[in-house]
């Protein structure tokens, strides 16, 4: 059997109905290129009818799905890191189960892997766009595109520190793409380092990250077009706005000191570019409520609790600059 040219690979729990669109979504697409790609779903112990929709597509298309079901819920983290291990395609693309492939984008991500497979490819990155629904005219709202209107259609040849500081969408899951080979490498030899990624929310980051720490002479090279779409996104985040604050602690304030701590102190420019990358954290925090709450999905009680958790994880300083702000924020009515 032919090695396959690309495993998507969609980790999954409790979003059936999710899922289900997605997979209406890709299966047609991957028909016409299903000689180069094959699908890998792990199945987080849903108690939902996870498993009867993927046994409905398995049944029409038994050749194309490989499907795992865990045993208990071992964590989002984990669930990524089995259905990674189940990937037998050259390139691996991450993918949620609640964001779609536009029309003809897979084909145009297969091309996008043949142009640029033998020049010596650590991972790839495509561009995003997200929407939301008008509640009074139902129409759609995009208020989010990753693409660079000031950069060409296709572009790479980047290490570490240019997709750190090049706009390379490499926080948001459905937008990578692995070495199959090397991700798979670092998982067998270098264990220990992926474990300090894990509790980060951005496990999918720090493998991409990781993959070119490690291998200084692979490169990165970018899609610049939106392929994903990411559907009613804001409505995502209802009440769990102090989830969001934790994930911002974590996955930003830990991720990138954890990172720091690994990367060799020697190279500077990497050194740099890392602690460029962790930016602003109580800044970020302060953008998203305030974003939160222009859409009207953060309430009295969920700026009290993040307020509670800047006071344990932040310094005094930082936890006060954020206090004050998330209460002038609630001053302002939602638009």
């Amino acid at each position: 059997m032919t090695q396959k040219l690309l495993s998507i690979c969609i980790p999954t729990y409790n979003r059936a109905g999710c899922l289900k669109r997605l997979l209406e979504n890709i299966v047609p697409q991957i028909l016409a290129l299903e000689e180069y790609v094959e699908i890998c779903i792990s199945n987080n112990h849903s108690s939902d009818d996870t498993k009867d929709i993927v046994m409905i597509f398995r049944e029409k298309y038994p050749d194309l799905i490989i499907y795992n079901e865990n045993e208990k819920n071992i964590g989002f983290d984990r669930n990524l890191l089995k259905v990674i291990s189940m990937a037998q395609g050259e390139f691996i693309w991450t993918f949620s189960d609640d964001d779609m492939i536009v029309e003809d984008g897979l084909k145009e991500i297969i091309e996008f892997i043949k142009k640029n497979e033998y020049q010596n490819v650590g991972g790839m990155a495509v561009k995003d766009s997200s929407y939301v629904f008008d509640l009074r005219t139902s129409k759609k709202i995009k208020y989010h595109s990753s693409v660079d209107s000031g950069k060409p259609e296709m572009y790479g040849g980047l290490g570490l520190v240019e997709i750190l500081q090049g706009g390379v969408p490499y926080r948001f899951l459905s937008a990578l793409l692995y070495n199959n080979r090397l991700l798979k490498k670092i998982l067998r030899e270098k264990l220990y380092l992926v474990e300090k990624g894990i509790g980060s929310y951005y496990l999918h980051s720090w493998l991409f990250l990781l993959l070119f720490l490690l291998n200084r002479g692979v490169k990165c090279y970018v899609l610049n077009k939106s392929i994903v779409i990411s559907p009613d996104t804001m409505s995502k985040y209802k009440f769990v706005i102090e989830d969001h604050f934790q994930l911002i602690y974590k996955g930003k304030i830990k991720f990138f000191d954890n990172l720091l701590l690994i990367t060799d102190k020697s190279n500077k420019d990497t050194v740099n570019a890392i602690k460029k990358s962790k930016g602003y954290p109580s800044l970020t925090i302060i953008y998203a409520m305030a974003l939160f709450r222009g859409f009207g999905i953060a309430d009295h009680s969920s700026y009290i609790k993040c307020i509670n958790i800047s006071f344990s994880h932040l310094s005094f300083a930082n936890a006060l600059l954020i206090s004050t702000s998330l209460i002038m924020i609630l001053m302002i009515p939602s638009s």
